[in-house]
């Protein structure tokens, strides 16, 4: 059964890997200079800091003006110093957490993502929600002190037993 599921299901996969490495003598070169490949087949996941994440989403913000508008403003202030707090250490959870419940993986893909991962605002929740394949953060406008907001997104994360759902 191991067999199976570790070899015989991807398997088919694999040769056809295998085989399009093979036109153009691909393989044959990757195969004797392996030392000059590893960093391009395999990633070296690099540790992502707050500034790094910052640069990868964008903010779904209401008009300005709105009476959201100012609420939003006050939830992304709050947001950006948790990131800071957790590349600092001072979180019980990581950036790489951060990462995992919001797009189900614990680093930034080698070629990037598909499209931005956005934050968008939900005023009914306590706790953050996320769609991971739409790359979807939802933050909670609810909290009206960093303290508040802080401890419900760090519980919601840590506490989530699968991607997502906190």
């Amino acid at each position: 059964m191991v067999k199976f599921y570790g070899y015989d299901r991807v398997r088919p996969a694999l040769e056809q890997l295998r085989n399009g490495f093979e036109e153009g003598n691909l393989l044959n070169i990757m195969q004797k200079n392996s030392e000059l490949f590893a960093s391009v087949m395999c990633d070296d996941q690099i540790a992502i800091n707050a500034t790094a994440l910052e640069e990868l989403y964008t903010v779904s913000f209401s008009e300005t003006g709105c009476s959201d508008r100012r609420l939003e403003n006050r939830c992304i202030s709050f947001w950006r110093d948790l990131l800071l707090s957790c590349e600092e250490g001072e979180c019980d959870i990581t950036l790489e957490d951060i990462l995992i419940f919001w797009t189900g993986v614990p680093c930034v893909p080698p070629l990037g993502f598909e499209f931005k991962p956005t934050i968008c605002f939900q005023k009914d929740c306590i706790y953050p929600t996320a769609n991971t394949c739409g790359l979807q953060l939802r933050l909670p406008l609810i909290h009206e002190t960093y303290e508040k907001f802080k401890f419900y997104i760090t519980f919601g994360i840590a506490n989530c037993k699968d991607f997502a759902f906190a």
